[in-house]
C-alpha cells in the first residue's frame, strides 16, 4: 500500500502547471474562435457580395429581353408593312 500512496503523490499535478494548461487551453481555444468569427465574415461577405451579382445580372437579363422583345415588335411591324405593301402593288 506504501508504493500505491506514494505513487498518487508522485503523479499529482503541479497546480502552476495546471494553471499553465488551462491558459494555453483558454487561449487556443480563443485563437480559434477568433479564426471562425474572421472566417464566418469573409463567407457571408462573399455571399453579400454574390447576391449583389446575380441582382445585376437579372437586371441585365431583363433589359436584353425588353430589346430582344422590341427588336422582334420592329420585325414583325416591319414584315407587316411589307406585305401590305406587297398586296397593295397587285
Amino acid at each position: 500500500m506504501d508504493n500505491k500512496v506514494s505513487s498518487n503523490a508522485n503523479t499529482a499535478v503541479d497546480p502552476k502547471e495546471a494553471k499553465d494548461v488551462v491558459q494555453f487551453v483558454q487561449t487556443l481555444l480563443q485563437s480559434v474562435e477568433d479564426k471562425f468569427q474572421q472566417m464566418s465574415d469573409q463567407i457571408l461577405s462573399r455571399i453579400d457580395e454574390m447576391g449583389h451579382r446575380i441582382d445585376d445580372l437579372e437586371h441585365n437579363l431583363n433589359e436584353l429581353v425588353a430589346q430582344s422583345d422590341l427588336t422582334e415588335d420592329n420585325v414583325n411591324t416591319n414584315h407587316m408593312i411589307n406585305s401590305n405593301a406587297q398586296q397593295m402593288n397587285k
